[in-house]
């Protein structure tokens, strides 16, 4: 029996855990994806090439052969994939316009593209106070500000500060050297048109 003193690590298929007198609670899934949420004392959470700290009332993912995840704020697995795999939504505008996509949730902050309303399927997180969500658009994250969203069911929807800036990284795995000279990706067209909302 391990007492509050005890050091001690756990193996999962996705990441090791390494914990000392903490508590936490471990999902493994039958593809191998592994869960970690914590609910006191802090656990280190490690791969073969990162390594991250969980607090209290957070959790982490990962795949097998998988990198980590974010560390997230949630206190169920469903809020912990919601805040990680994003919430369904339903974006409005009072014309067939575009919408402004920057690159943090301010109105001075870089355009880095434009998305129509039906393109917007899926919210990876909101401002605390401002009004801002994230969207990914071209396989990075961006901010839209929008006063019409219709948020589905969700169990936890990240929460990010009001000054945060995003660095520009893909949101999905690169391919190889390899795989990425293989395939070209195709030419899109650039919308050319600003919504108000988001000028």
């Amino acid at each position: 029996v391990l007492d509050a003193a005890s050091s001690y690590s756990i193996e999962t298929p996705g990441m090791t855990l390494a914990a000392r007198g903490t508590e936490f609670a471990v999902r493994v899934e039958d593809t191998g994806r592994s869960g970690m949420l914590v609910s006191e004392g802090v656990v280190a959470a490690d791969n073969e090439t990162e390594e991250a700290e969980v607090p209290a009332e957070f959790g982490i993912r990962a795949p097998e052969d998988g990198p980590l995840s974010d560390v997230v704020r949630a206190s169920t697995f469903d809020e912990l994939d919601s805040a990680l795999d994003g919430c369904t939504v339903s974006v409005s505008t009072a014309d067939d316009v575009s919408i402004n996509v920057r690159n943090a949730p301010s109105l001075d902050a870089e355009l880095i593209g434009y998305a129509s309303a039906p393109q917007i399927d899926l919210f990876y997180g909101r401002t605390t106070t401002t009004g801002w969500y994230r969207i990914v658009l071209d396989d990075q994250y961006g901010w839209i500000l929008s006063s019409s969203a219709e948020i589905g069911d969700c169990a936890m929807l990240r929460e990010f500060t009001d000054d945060y800036v995003e660095d520009g990284a893909s949101v999905l795995p690169q391919p190889t050297p390899e795989a990425a000279e293989e395939t070209e990706p195709a030419a899109t067209e650039e919308a050319t048109e600003e919504a108000g909302s988001g000028s």
